[in-house]
């Protein structure tokens, strides 16, 4: 107990400490984050539980950190953090399961069972908790990739308004970045987009040679056109926030309305995601906030 407490405390330091480090000191902060990334990898090698604990702030607050260090804008914090949580957790997930023999299904069915022994419910009830459990587990089992994504990105945003505050209020540092209202995705990242969705749609187990896996490489493209999707979604995100500032209103009305929208149901969510990921698709031609737009293509500027 006392060691886990340990392991939270120093997960905590590497999250709040690095990005002060990074920005004040620069490379001298590495004497302080190296020793900490050698000890955490010896600890997560006695213990796969201690990889989320140790490397998910460390991740979060070097990339914070250099973030800050190298005025680099909130895109580039959550995209880079997220890719890099999202492999931890990838990577922990098939080791407890190939390595360590983890049987998640088991777990989820016990931990279903203690959950449902614990309330009053009728049978009916019980087995329909028990058919929702067995949805839940199909689906994140066969978009792994995505969950983790997803996962990360909320830790992201979660910890960008965490070390905004912290520069803010109670260090000297003043440091100041592009926030969200400037998210835009390379105009490349569609190409990418097509092949996945290419992929989801068209590749057939029984029709892919015997030398591929054809479950596999459904796998790969439909999780990536749901990671691709899900960065859409965001850069609407960022636009809703754009036009906030622009109107004058106050900008904690996005965070409020997606969480209203997250309430709302999985009908809503499934369709209201679509349509996000669509308009943040369509700024790739529309360009809503005119962010492209060069002084000398403004007209009024040529003094004609």
């Amino acid at each position: 107990m006392v060691f886990a407490g340990l392991m939270i405390l120093a997960g905590a330091a590497g999250f709040f400490c690095f990005p002060y480090l990074i920005v004040k000191y620069g490379k001298k902060s590495l004497s302080v984050i190296i020793p900490y990334l050698l000890i955490s990898s010896a600890l997560s090698i006695l213990n796969a539980g201690n990889i989320p604990v140790l490397f998910t702030p460390a991740v979060l607050g070097i990339t914070g950190g250099y973030t800050f260090l190298k005025k680099k804008n909130v895109q580039f914090f959550i995209i880079t953090a997220a890719l890099l949580l999202s492999c931890i957790n990838v990577f922990q997930h098939y080791y407890m399961i190939n390595v360590m023999h983890f049987n998640l299904d088991q777990e989820l069915r016990n931990t279903t069972e203690q959950f449902v022994n614990s309330q009053k419910l009728t049978d009916d009830q019980k087995a329909e908790v028990f058919e929702d459990m067995k949805f839940i587990l199909v689906v994140y089992r066969d978009n792994v990739f995505f969950f983790s994504f997803v996962w990360a990105v909320l830790f992201s945003v979660i910890s960008m308004f965490l070390y905004k505050l912290m520069f803010m209020t109670v260090t000297t540092e003043n440091v100041q970045i592009e926030g969200m209202e400037k998210y835009q995705l390379n105009e490349y990242l569609i190409f990418l987009f097509i092949i996945f969705l290419a992929g989801t749609v068209l590749i057939k187990p029984d029709a892919v040679p015997a030398t591929l896996d054809g479950k596999k490489l459904i796998f790969a493209a439909r999780n990536g056109l749901l990671i691709v999707s899900f960065l859409y979604l965001l850069q609407s995100l960022g636009i809703f926030k754009f036009f906030l500032i622009k109107l004058r209103i106050p900008a904690a009305v996005l965070p409020l309305s997606v969480f209203t929208f997250l309430i709302m149901g999985k009908t809503v969510i499934v369709f209201g995601s679509i349509l996000l990921a669509g308009i943040g698709l369509l700024d790739l031609w529309a360009d809503f906030r005119k962010l492209n737009v060069k002084p000398d293509d403004n007209p009024a500027d040529t003094g004609n």
